[in-house]
């Protein structure tokens, strides 16, 4: 649909989203403690700071919540990667058919589903890695079905994991499709899974096309199809067995794909750097506010000194994802921007998992930017300064009501508005390139007033 419109690009986003709303159904209910979850910690059982001794045969899942508490300011929700792995086998997942890592876990899964609920039982939602794409060639179904199964490039040639023996599985082959269907419900049925992740899927790039004549679709198929058809399969059969459970991606899918799962993992902020952009926003986060996403700085490498890119994160009110053992891949100043987001966007969690968000509202200062998060009685502006000075004055004009409260959730401190002709004048300090928070609270006392959304761990 194109359209032209006059003013600002507002217009057309919101004649955007009212379109959308006609036809925009998700398939199971957004949960809301998905939507709260900022801290996304991934974990493995084998790699970098392993939380399983195959020595003694121990989990020892409650050391990332120790860590995530202590470097990160906590976390809500862990990600387990490599629990699917079968020894000499390789990623197998349990996949229906296959392999069983449970056999090679010392008192196999009674002992894993134990940690796990320990976990669980901490406050601290759960979730399983699998392969969107990729089948071990060595496991069984791979050899039994590999080579059928198997996506061709433009080249003919059969497309395969850059030095691995993991091929690339067509998501149109329905025999395929039946195997990650059912692997999914299972293991959100035997763990009683928060949720569940589907490698791969959301980029609908050309490089995902099939080009093999023999799977039945078009040559070349089309990612977006073929994706969208596996991941609704998927979801389907989770709610059969969960009212709880959530579905995410590795990127953020297509609008109409969104329908079919509950979240993604996402690189707009890593894209920004390169992008030119005088802000960094992402804009997919205010078109659908219900599907959460957590933003990939950099990915199985170190975060390292970029705390920018998690004030940027912080400027969207999105959720982070954090990889690699905390003192290792983190700075100290990263380490402390994250611990002070967190704390901010779990006080105002009501604000930055509300419906009523809007993207780049009016400010009173050129090169400072200001995202709104609304909720019942409050409401949340998350600024950011692009430009390479600090600015200290007036930057946001807010209506006034009497008995209103003003708080820079940033720096702790109340804030004494200058009140003219109904309009609260909000003056506040930004470092160069720097984030600011400021909450409005209707009818109460100055401070953050939200110690009743105070994170419990």
């Amino acid at each position: 649909v194109i359209g032209v419109h006059l003013k600002d690009w507002h217009k057309a986003f919101e004649d955007y989203k009212q379109s959308v709303r006609l036809w925009y159904r998700p398939l199971s209910p957004r949960q809301q403690w998905f939507r709260a979850v900022f801290n996304f910690r991934q974990r493995f059982l084998h790699w970098l700071d392993p939380l399983y001794d195959p020595q003694k045969g121990e989990f020892h899942l409650d050391r990332a919540i120790e860590e995530a508490n202590e470097k990160f300011g906590g976390l809500e929700y862990l990600h387990l990667f490599d629990w699917g792995n079968c020894g000499q086998y390789g990623r197998i997942y349990g996949r229906t058919g296959d392999y069983d890592p449970g056999e090679y876990w010392k008192g196999g899964w009674p002992a894993f589903e134990k940690a796990v609920r320990e976990v669980q039982d901490r406050g601290v939602r759960v979730g399983f890695y699998i392969e969107g794409y990729l089948l071990e060639e060595r496991g069984k179904l791979g050899q039994a079905h590999g080579k059928q199964w198997v996506m061709w490039g433009a080249d003919g040639n059969p497309l395969y994991w850059p030095n691995s023996s993991e091929l690339y599985a067509c998501p149109w082959i329905p025999e395929w499709r039946e195997v990650q269907t059912d692997t999914y419900r299972r293991m959100v049925q035997r763990m009683n899974a928060d949720g569940m992740y589907l490698d791969e899927f959301g980029f609908g790039s050309s490089w995902r096309w099939c080009w093999n004549p023999n799977h039945g679709h078009t040559v070349p198929s089309n990612g977006l199809g073929s994706e969208g058809g596996l991941t609704r399969m998927v979801r389907q059969a989770m709610s059969e067995v969960s009212d709880h459970a959530v579905l995410y991606t590795e990127e953020c899918p297509a609008d109409i794909n969104s329908q079919n799962q509950d979240g993604s993992f996402t690189y707009a902020m890593s894209g920004h750097r390169t992008s030119g952009s005088v802000v960094p926003l992402r804009l997919f986060r205010f078109a659908f506010p219900d599907f959460k996403c957590f933003e990939i700085l950099i990915c199985d490498q170190p975060t390292g000194t970029w705390a920018e890119g998690v004030r940027w994160t912080f400027f969207n009110g999105d959720g982070i994802w954090l990889e690699g053992a905390a003192e290792e891949w983190f700075a100290p100043q990263t380490l402390e921007a994250i611990r002070k987001c967190h704390a901010i966007l779990r006080e105002h969690r009501d604000a930055f998992t509300s419906d009523e968000v809007e993207p780049l509202v009016p400010t009173e200062h050129g090169g400072i930017f200001a995202n709104r998060f609304s909720a019942p009685a409050k409401v949340v502006h998350t600024l950011y300064n692009s430009l390479w000075r600090s600015v200290e004055g007036e930057v946001l004009a807010l209506p006034h009501q009497p008995g209103n409260a003003y708080y820079d959730a940033w720096n702790q401190a109340p804030l004494t508005p200058r009140v003219q002709g109904g309009v609260a004048h909000l003056r506040v300090r930004l470092e160069p390139r720097g984030v600011g928070c400021v909450a409005v609270r209707s009818g109460a006392a100055p401070g953050s007033g939200e110690t009743q959304n105070r994170p419990t761990h």
